[in-house]
């Protein structure tokens, strides 16, 4: 097994809760997460896990409502496993970047 380090995803987050990134191909280990508030007012900003097949809801959530001043950045350093098929969720009240590395395992 080889583990190569990547940008895993890099978007904006939408207004209500949506898939940002879905795995579809090899385990990956999320090791951190930039959220930048670009939107220019405060907000609140949330992040769930969704495992293949289930519905969102609040046992996957990473963080929830957040709160994120303009012009914040928050970083977040974790080892996070994100297997096949496993989905991203995110939502802020303000316009949010959200910029994802980790390491991929193949």
């Amino acid at each position: 097994m080889s583990a190569a380090a990547v940008k895993i995803i890099q978007t904006t987050t939408p207004t209500t809760i949506a898939s940002i990134y879905s795995n579809t191909t090899y385990t990956r280990i999320i090791k951190e997460i930039y959220i930048c508030n670009v939107g220019g007012t405060k907000g609140l900003f949330s992040l769930a896990l969704v495992p293949n097949s289930e519905i969102i809801s609040d046992k996957h959530y990473l963080f929830k409502n957040v709160s994120i001043a303009a012009d914040e950045t928050k970083i977040f350093q974790l080892s996070l496993v994100i297997s096949d098929n496993e989905k991203l969720f995110a939502s802020s009240t303000s316009l949010c970047s959200v910029n994802i590395f980790g390491v991929t395992l193949s």
